[in-house]
């Protein structure tokens, strides 16, 4: 009887341990998870592989700082696949979109401009609205380690994409009134500055296509 009872309390403790250990696995997994900005989405590949799961572009810190691999938790499993930006072609996190492109910066005259496909090195863009003219932010590190975004226009069927704004100093306006010599009306309202951020830019430009579209028909 007394070796029963001992067997019993012996299964109850193994029982226990087990418990415990898978209690505290589930309870570090979810505080590592914490350390980035996991949002379910999805990678895709050079080769066109799409990867469903749950994705990440930030670590989460006293400082938040970029990650130079995305990681992707994929749909059903619990460890991490992590991706240089020359290995995709671009991600979702949400509704947001990203896409990696191997370009080329130029700061000629103070232009601020990234050639794509002019350089060898991939860089990670968010696409932050979309149309004749798009708008891509460029993410980095400031001095005080904060991560910021830099607006860059995007024409349709180009390849060039121009820095948009010159910091506090608000939009590049004498390089955009040469930058927008196809649309007249949107660089009178540039000069006059009666348009003063990038996305009203960019829907004043997008209609203003719209509209010579409709008469061309």
């Amino acid at each position: 009887m007394k070796e029963f009872k001992n067997n019993t309390m012996y299964k109850q403790l193994i029982y226990l341990v087990l418990a415990l250990t898978f209690y505290f696995n589930q309870v570090s997994a979810q505080t590592k998870d914490r350390k980035y900005n996991y949002v379910q989405g999805s990678v895709t590949l050079k080769n066109g592989e799409t990867i469903f799961g749950n994705v990440a572009n930030i670590k989460h810190g006293f400082r938040d700082q970029l990650l130079d691999k995305v990681r992707i938790k994929p749909n059903g499993k619990n460890l991490a696949k992590k991706y240089r930006p020359n290995k995709i072609s671009g991600f979702s996190m949400g509704d947001r979109q990203f896409v990696s492109w191997r370009v080329k910066r130029n700061n000629a005259l103070l232009k601020e401009v990234y050639s794509i496909r002019g350089g060898k090195k991939h860089k990670i863009f968010e696409l932050q609205s979309e149309g004749h003219l798009s708008i891509y932010l460029d993410y980095f590190v400031d001095e005080d380690l904060q991560i910021q975004t830099i607006p860059f226009f995007l024409k349709n069927g180009e390849m060039i994409m121009v820095r948009a704004t010159q910091g506090v100093f608000g939009l590049k306006r004498k390089f955009l009134i040469e930058y927008f010599a196809d649309c007249p009306p949107l660089v009178e309202l540039i000069e006059g500055k009666s348009i003063t951020r990038p996305e009203e830019v960019a829907i004043f430009y997008n209609n203003y296509k719209e509209e010579q579209l409709k008469l061309k028909r």
